[in-house]
């Protein structure tokens, strides 16, 4: 979700999303370039791929979840659409 934005010394632009489940903050500009807010107002710039396995790290999908609890007491779990 997307949480707010800041503005670095030299004029970038920098949006701020954390994931919903994991809580973890992607900061990423315009051109796609990654950051880490490293306190104060200071951003250091990262490899996008990279931060994204952190952001990502001990996510456990939903499809995960629903096969774990694909039955429950013997009893089918149904969606309806």
């Amino acid at each position: 979700m997307w949480m707010f934005r800041d503005f670095l010394d030299d004029g970038t632009v920098v949006e701020a999303y954390k994931h919903t489940w994991t809580r973890q903050y992607l900061h990423l500009d315009a051109d796609g370039r990654a950051y880490v807010f490293t306190g104060g107002s200071s951003y250091e710039e990262v490899d996008p791929v990279e931060l994204l396995a952190d952001v990502l790290r001990g996510y456990e999908s939903r499809a995960d979840i629903v096969r774990r609890n694909d039955r429950m007491d013997g009893k089918r779990i149904r969606t309806t659409a």
